[in-house]
């Protein structure tokens, strides 16, 4: 039988330790569906990997690769934007390349309500 090791921090979907810490103290089931409870920051984590996802697809390269030759275009830190969902307003950080060309699938710009 495969043994699994532990997931890395950046493996990982979204920070455990903050999770387990609002789940210990949450006193109500509305402590998880609450505007910045449990469920959105589940959500937004999740949102932001599937986004850091794309960027590496299209830019076609990991973070942190070291590259032989100068790479045209590269990561340029992140924007701030507030998406409306069911559960109420989640902000999230998107990726940015450098050169502008990064169009976002899962969150696409402008858009700012979950359909």
């Amino acid at each position: 039988m495969e043994s699994k090791q532990p997931l890395s921090e950046g493996e990982r979907l979204f920070d455990v330790a903050k999770v387990e810490a609002m789940i210990r103290e949450a006193k109500s089931l509305s402590d998880f569906t609450k505007p910045g409870g449990i469920v959105q920051e589940i959500i937004k984590a999740s949102v932001e990997r599937m986004l850091k996802a794309e960027q590496e697809f299209h830019l076609g390269y990991p973070p942190h690769e070291k590259a032989e030759e100068r790479r045209t275009n590269s990561r340029n830190g992140y924007s701030k934007k507030t998406v409306a969902l069911a559960s109420g307003d989640v902000e999230i950080e998107v990726p940015r390349d450098r050169d502008g060309s990064f169009e976002p699938q899962i969150v696409k710009h402008f858009e700012k309500r979950d359909t």
